[in-house]
């Protein structure tokens, strides 16, 4: 039974559920538009576009790789405010026009430094959270990453149109810099971490848990799907002539979203995992072809 004294909305979880949508923005903001920009601005291929856009993945899974073996050690607090602040300070390297390679290695660069603070802020809510609310706690912060999965590339979209590319970096930088000025106002406490014996040396085990690699692995294929539309929905919306329209497509994506998360946790809790997973990802593979 849930437990109504132990407060679910408090004002650090809404701080990094704000941090958390504001990252998710940028992340898919600048997924949807660096392709197109390394095409325009640098003349790229279609595969060097393709390696703007997802050597960041690269740099964010490098950083949480990082961050998940340190942050027990150094802190919660200390790690998030190290993340956010590289974050703004590695945007600004977009601003430098030396060439695709150095575009490449800017992407990079930036990716880690979001792995670092989207690692940080899962952490921290994972341990603000009430114990008797956290499956109701984490749907509500989860939210926060799928709005931004929607309104990050509806927004890219409709600024690459209407404005110029250093008007969309600024943009970004101003809200990682938002980013970092909510983090001050939180006051996150020291929490002690488990008295376990670390294994000395490298193991893969330290890294990936076998009881996930299914689910892992199918969500890679359904990420892969995702993350080649929005990095190339540019390019086919101007093959097509449906630059104005094509924006709306996440904001579409946006409003079913909203429409079925309230009820599928339901029917999951009730039905099971298995129809939960097999009916999207099958009516998933029937929308790409």
């Amino acid at each position: 039974m849930r437990n109504a004294s132990e407060k679910l909305w408090t004002k650090d979880f809404i701080i990094m559920s704000i941090i958390n949508f504001i990252i998710m923005i940028i992340f898919y903001l600048l997924m949807v538009t660096m392709a197109s920009y390394a095409v325009k601005e640098f003349h790229a291929s279609v595969s060097q576009a393709g390696l703007v856009a997802g050597i960041y993945i690269v740099g964010t899974l490098l950083g949480r790789i990082v961050t998940g073996r340190i942050i027990n050690k150094v802190g919660t607090k200390k790690i998030l405010m190290i993340g956010l602040i590289l974050f703004p300070i590695t945007m600004s390297f977009y601003f430098i026009q030396a060439g695709i390679i150095v575009l490449i290695i800017s992407r990079l660069i930036n990716g880690f430094a979001v792995g670092i603070a989207s690692t940080a802020v899962s952490t921290v809510v994972a341990q603000i959270l009430p114990t008797s609310r956290k499956g109701e706690g984490i749907g509500y912060f989860s939210m926060s990453s799928t709005l931004g999965t929607a309104i990050g590339p509806f927004f890219g979209l409709l600024l690459s149109q209407h404005t110029t590319y250093f008007v969309i970096f600024m943009l970004c930088m101003v809200f990682a810099i938002l980013a970092l000025v909510s983090a001050l106002f939180t006051k996150i406490s020291k929490i002690q971490a488990h008295s376990l014996q670390e294994e000395k040396g490298f193991h893969i085990s330290q890294f990936i848990d076998r009881k996930a690699l299914p689910i892992a692995i199918l969500t890679l294929f359904f990420a892969l799907g995702y993350a080649s539309l929005i990095a190339f929905l540019n390019f086919f919306a101007e093959e097509r002539d449906l630059l104005s329209a094509s924006s709306f497509f996440f904001l579409a994506y946006a409003i079913a979203v909203l429409l079925t998360r309230p009820f599928t946790g339901r029917i999951m809790d009730t039905k099971g995992a298995n129809l939960y997973i097999h009916v999207p990802f099958s009516l998933e593979l029937v929308y790409f072809f």
